[in-house]
């Protein structure tokens, strides 16, 4: 009977609006500093991925771009007049061809190493 008029009195002593707030299921499994540092690590792996993707489709137009001009010189190879000025056009073209590709590659191959310094760095996180 003590028991029952000990805990009545000390439920008329709380205020009503008291409120139980247990705590998140986070704040239970990690110490609080981790949990803002593994959010930073998973929105950092988030922006370099969409960076990759990124640059992969700019290389991607790229080669595009290099072969749709290769493949219009070469059809005007084509047409080339079977003489001296027709072979000395064709080699002009071939000459063009070469610095086409030339320039194309060097700008994949920097898509390229960027691709590859974010795909390490992505790695070591």
């Amino acid at each position: 009977m003590k028991l029952i008029i000990a805990f009545i009195s000390l439920i008329w002593v709380l205020p009503f609006d008291v409120q139980y707030n247990p705590p998140q299921r986070a704040q239970l499994t990690e110490r609080p500093s981790e949990t803002p540092t593994r959010e930073r690590d998973a929105q950092v792996k988030r922006d370099l991925q969409s960076e990759i993707t990124k640059l992969k489709g700019q290389k991607a137009r790229l080669q595009s771009r290099r072969d749709i001009e290769i493949t219009k010189l070469r059809q005007s190879k084509l047409q080339a007049n079977n003489n001296l000025a027709g072979a000395v056009w064709e080699d002009s073209v071939s000459k063009e061809i070469a610095a086409i590709s030339a320039k194309y590659d060097t700008d994949i191959r920097a898509l390229d190493s960027k691709i590859d310094r974010l795909s390490k760095q992505l790695r070591r996180l």
